[in-house]
Parts: structure tokens; C-alpha cells; sequence
């Protein structure tokens, strides 16, 4: 699977790598793979840590280096039951890194309607970015789930 496809940023676990957005004007164009790590505009590093005898955790690392705000939408799929699931991730200002964690493993993560305002706008004639699909591998959830978050300045 590539890691970017129709502008869907596709992570499983041990993935690290950036992507470039292209912008018109203050608006997020396009999103694509940037195999360059120091060309890219938003970085990322997803990693599962596990404690002995501990459920393994994921860790996601965003690093953004536009000059704007960035919002993003996400889906997950775990193990233990089937289905597809929303998960948060908070909006990163210019210049940050931000850390998103889940206290149980994670399948696949799917960064979907990457944009630069909160709210999804509607183009005329057409749905809203935050509707396109997002093909995810069919996997299932454990019954606790949280996410912890924090930003620093890069």
C-alpha cells in the first residue's frame, strides 16, 4: 500500500516518513509522499511501545512545518473486533510537534482531509473534503480507548 494515496496518509506501525502539501493560497491542494525527510512539509513516525507484560501502546509523532495551522482527520482499525474507527487528532500550529498516543495497539492509521481551517467548507456542487472514504484493512477495537496529546515547539 502506498503511503500516500488520494491524499490519504496510510500508517502502519514502524512507519516514518513526511509529505508535502501543495497549497493554494492558505488552503491544502494536494498531499503528497515526500521520501525526504528534511524537504517535507509535515513529518511523521508511527511506533508501538510495549512494557513487559503490558498491552503494547502507538505513539504518533507530527512534526509541522508550514506556516499554518493544521487540521486532520483520522481513522483506525485494531485488533480484537471488526469495523473502522474515528480517532482525534488535535490541530498542530506552524512549527510544531505534536504527540498523539492510544494505550492499545493499532492495525492501521489513516490521515484523511488535511487542511488548514477547522471546519470542513463544502465546494459547490461537490462534499465536503472530510467526506471522501479512506480505505482502511477491516480490523476490530478493545474495549478501552483514550488518547493523550501534547505539543512542543520544534
Amino acid at each position: 500500500m502506498p503511503y500516500v494515496h488520494k491524499d490519504c496518509v496510510y500508517l502502519f506501525k514502524g512507519d516514518e516518513f513526511g509529505v508535502s502539501l501543495q497549497m493554494d493560497g492558505k488552503s491544502v491542494k494536494s498531499v503528497s509522499y515526500q521520501p525526504d525527510m528534511t524537504k517535507a512539509d509535515v513529518t511523521l513516525k508511527f511506533t508501538q511501545v510495549a512494557e513487559d507484560g503490558e498491552e503494547p501502546m502507538m505513539m504518533l509523532t507530527i512534526k509541522n512545518r508550514t506556516k499554518e495551522k493544521i487540521y486532520v482527520d483520522a481513522l483506525m482499525t485494531v485488533p480484537g473486533k471488526k469495523g473502522i474507527l474515528k480517532t482525534s487528532v488535535l490541530p498542530l500550529d506552524p512549527g510544531l510537534a505534536g504527540f498523539e498516543s492510544w494505550p492499545h495497539p493499532v492495525v492501521q492509521l489513516v490521515l484523511k482531509n488535511i487542511r488548514t481551517t477547522e471546519k470542513n467548507q463544502v465546494q459547490q456542487g461537490g462534499a465536503s473534503d472530510g467526506d471522501r472514504p479512506a480505505k482502511l484493512i477491516r480490523a476490530s477495537i478493545p474495549p478501552r480507548m483514550a488518547s493523550n496529546v501534547k505539543s512542543i515547539k520544534l
